[in-house]
C-alpha cells in the first residue's frame, strides 16, 4: 500500500527500509515449526505457501528501486534475486514435490507469474551451475509447467501461462520445445487469449507492477538516504571507491556471493 496506493505521499528509503525490517522481523520471529518448514518433508502446503509469500513480499517491496532513476541498482538487487530465486526453491523442492501445484491458491499462481517474470527481465543469466539457482529460460519453464499443474482446475491459469509465455519471448529467452505441448489445447492448437481474457484474470492487461506510475512517489534524495541508512538494516554496501551499478549497466559477477539464502536441501 506504502508504494503502489494511488494516494500515497512521497516514499523516502527510510520508510521501505523501516517495512524490509518487519518482514524480516516477522520471519524471523515464526516458531520452528512454521519457519524451519522448508527443512522437513512433512511440512504442510499452506505454511510453505506462507514462505513462499513472505520471500515475494520481499521482492515486491524493492523490485520497484531495480529501474528508480538515479538509484544504483546494485544496493538492492543482490537481496531481491535472493529471494525471487529462494521463493522459486521453495516451490519446486517442496511444494510442488510434495503436493503438486494444481489446487494451489490463486494468490500463488501471481507469484509465480511474477517472480518468473521479475528473474526473466532483470536477471536471465545465473552466476554457476548450481541446479537450485534459476536463469531466465529455467524459471519461465517452471512456471508455466506449475501453471499447466493448476490449469486443470482453474482454467484462468491458461491466461497467466500466456503472459509468461509472451514474457520469454519479449526478453527473447528460448523455451525447451516440450513446452508447447503444455501451452496448446488437447496438445496440438495453442489457445488464443483474447485481451479481455488477460483484463478478467489480472484485473488489468498488464499484470506485472506498474513501476513507471509509482517512481513519482520517491523522494528526490531516495539514493543518498539509502546508502546513509541502509547498512543499518543489514543491506551491504560496495567497498570505497568502487564505482555504483545503475540499472543501465547491471552484472552479474555479484551475485557469486549469494550464499545462505539458497543453501537449502
Amino acid at each position: 500500500m506504502m508504494i503502489w496506493s494511488p494516494l500515497s505521499n512521497t516514499i523516502t528509503a527510510r520508510h521501505v527500509l523501516e517495512q524490509y525490517s518487519k518482514f524480516v522481523a516477522w520471519r524471523m520471529a515464526l516458531p520452528p515449526v512454521l519457519g524451519d518448514a522448508e527443512n522437513s518433508t512433512q511440512a504442510l502446503p499452506h505454511v510453505l505457501s506462507l514462505l513462499i509469500l513472505y520471500d515475494y513480499s520481499i521482492v515486491q517491496l524493492l523490485c520497484p528501486l531495480l529501474e528508480l532513476e538515479g538509484f544504483p541498482s546494485r544496493l538492492v538487487d543482490e537481496v531481491v534475486w535472493s529471494h525471487a530465486q529462494h521463493a522459486l526453491l521453495l516451490l519446486e523442492r517442496h511444494y510442488r514435490l510434495h503436493y503438486t501445484c494444481r489446487y494451489q491458491p490463486a494468490l500463488q499462481m501471481f507469484v509465480v507469474l511474477n517472480i518468473c517474470h521479475l528473474i526473466a527481465r532483470f536477471f536471465p543469466a545465473k552466476p554457476n551451475n548450481d541446479p537450485s539457482i534459476k536463469d531466465g529460460s529455467e524459471a519461465v519453464t517452471i512456471g508455466i509447467e506449475v501453471l499447466h499443474e493448476s490449469n486443470i482446475g482453474f482454467p484462468a491459469a491458461g491466461a497467466l501461462q500466456e503472459l509468461l509465455r509472451r514474457s520469454a519471448a519479449a526478453y527473447s529467452l528460448k523455451l525447451p520445445p516440450s513446452l508447447d505441448y503444455l501451452l496448446t489445447s488437447q496438445g496440438n492448437v495453442r489457445t488464443a487469449h483474447s485481451y479481455n481474457d488477460f483484463i478478467d484474470v489480472c484485473t488489468r492487461p498488464s499484470y506485472h507492477q506498474p513501476l513507471r506510475g509509482v517512481r513519482e512517489n520517491f523522494d528526490s534524495n531516495f539514493a543518498e538516504e539509502w546508502y546513509a541508512q541502509s547498512p543499518e538494516f543489514g543491506f551491504r554496501l560496495p567497498p570505497p571507491g568502487q564505482q555504483l551499478q545503475t540499472e543501465s549497466d547491471r552484472g552479474i559477477p555479484y551475485l557469486m556471493q549469494i550464499r545462505n539464502l539458497l543453501n537449502t536441501n
